[in-house]
């Protein structure tokens, strides 16, 4: 049946007959501004102890708006302080993946011609990726933007420094996939990220940058995000293995895997600063929501004990850039 129109008063009354208290007149505003949908449809999860035979949610004793309104402002400082470092650390995968592609094929070979990718790839594969690059670098003269007309203007061929900047997530990661094993060795190399060349294994690699595009996006379009899981399998690395049995288990991805995948391609200082920010928002969280709540999140984040954020933050993690040059 279609769900009927309810004013706000109605909303009230919902409320109450499902046990969640909105009294004061700053948890009515909330609502409002919110929107029911959001906020409880959204956020009440935490908060459900048991479902009847019918699909009638029963909530624990002193729900209220106002908690409610505290896990979607943590959802949202979560999507905030994920999607800065998602968006910082993506830029400078691409700016080291622009650099070892060039790098590999500064005897010949470019990313416009199929002679500078993997001859492993089906040629037709590769044509297919050159033309939807193009059209991406089409549409972003179209979108006036800047350093792709100053080329296009003088009639040169877009660089790969600059093509990498406006290619789509999904885009540049199938470049990089189909550039040759060397371009993805001294990816893995330079961040320390295990894999297997002989097997052409480099799942460490292309599992960050998936599940970093999929969180990005539903960050950038508001979605809920502590609760967010993908269907591919976790995959188990050095760091999982640091940690208990239970993260080694297979299971679906969760904010953990993303948590854990930063650690390869953040610096020591960036990387602490992430995990003490999202440390102290989980704490001020725990105290306002309850003890009940609060573990449902940690379970959903995939976190089995706070205290493992800052065991994956201790462990030992240089980035050498320098060796790039020396």
């Amino acid at each position: 049946m279609d769900k009927p129109f309810l004013t706000f008063k109605e909303q009230l009354e919902r409320l109450q007959v499902k046990g969640i208290s909105c009294e004061s007149n700053e948890e009515k505003k909330i609502l409002i501004k919110k929107g029911y949908f959001n906020l409880v449809n959204g956020y009440k999860k935490p908060f459900v102890s048991r479902i009847l035979p019918d699909g009638t949610h029963v909530y624990y004793p002193e729900t209220s708006i106002h908690k409610l309104s505290q896990v979607f402002r943590f959802d949202r400082r979560l999507s905030t302080i994920l999607l800065k470092n998602i968006t910082h650390v993506e830029e400078e995968i691409r700016n080291i993946s622009s650099y070892f592609f060039d790098y590999c094929n500064k005897d010949g070979g470019n990313w416009y011609s199929v002679s500078g990718y993997d001859p492993r790839v089906e040629p037709d594969l590769i044509k297919k990726l050159i033309s939807d690059i193009k059209d991406e670098i089409e549409s972003s003269k179209r979108s006036n933007n800047s350093y792709i007309n100053h080329y296009a203007s003088k009639d040169y061929e877009i660089p790969t420094w600059i093509m990498i900047k406006v290619i789509k997530m999904t885009t540049f990661t199938k470049f990089l996939d189909y550039s040759c094993k060397n371009v993805k060795i001294k990816i893995s190399e330079l961040f320390e990220m295990e894999y297997d060349s002989c097997n052409n294994d480099f799942k460490v690699l292309f599992g960050a940058l998936n599940w970093m595009r999929k969180i990005r996006n539903a960050c950038a379009h508001n979605e809920r995000i502590m609760f967010i899981e993908d269907d591919n399998k976790a995959i188990i690395t050095k760091y999982h293995k640091k940690l208990s049995n239970a993260y080694q288990k297979r299971r679906n991805k969760q904010i953990i895997d993303l948590l854990i995948f930063l650690k390869y391609v953040n610096t020591k200082r960036d990387y602490n600063k992430l995990i003490g920010t999202l440390t102290a928002e989980l704490n001020q969280m725990r105290t306002v929501i309850g003890e009940v709540a609060f573990e449902k999140i940690r379970v959903g984040l995939g976190i089995r004990n706070i205290e493992h954020l800052q065991i994956i933050s201790n462990e030992p993690k240089v980035i050498n850039y320098l060796n790039l040059i020396y």
